[in-house]
């Protein structure tokens, strides 16, 4: 599993890699750090889980229309205080099992416990979860 720790929550996206390069199982299971080591520019997108039902299908109809950029990854934020960390996990399988697309999980340790942040890894790891971007704060 990638851990990333990053003081901001800011990502340099120098590189590009295509994904017809590796078969779907591959590319799902790609570690971002082989990302970054390659030599081409790297596209990705950054998603927040919606509060509604309705922003939730928007969502989705927006992700299937920007996978045709051929995202290297899609990252998904845990929310403010980790509002929305349930949901964080159910947004990086649907990004992989429908885009085919290797997701990465924002991960916020505000407000949580020792236990709790390493349930929430195990959970990670049985979504099939391997980026994961982890952040002091909000």
């Amino acid at each position: 599993m990638n851990v990333f720790f990053v003081s901001q929550a800011v990502l340099c996206h120098l590189q590009y890699w295509q994904i017809d390069t590796f078969n779907s199982f591959r590319a799902l299971q790609m570690r971002l750090t082989e990302l970054f080591n390659s030599r081409c520019f790297v596209l990705s997108i950054e998603m927040f889980p919606p509060k509604t039902a309705e922003s939730s299908e928007a969502l989705k109809r927006s992700l299937l229309s920007l996978n045709r950029f051929r995202p290297a990854f899609v990252s998904c934020t845990y929310g403010a205080g980790g509002s929305t960390r349930g949901q964080t996990l159910d947004w990086c399988q649907w990004i992989q099992q429908t885009l085919q697309c290797p997701a990465m999980a924002h991960f916020t340790c505000v407000s949580s416990t020792v236990t709790e942040l390493s349930a929430w890894l195990d959970e990670a790891w049985q979504a099939g979860v391997r980026n994961i971007m982890s952040l002091r704060g909000d």
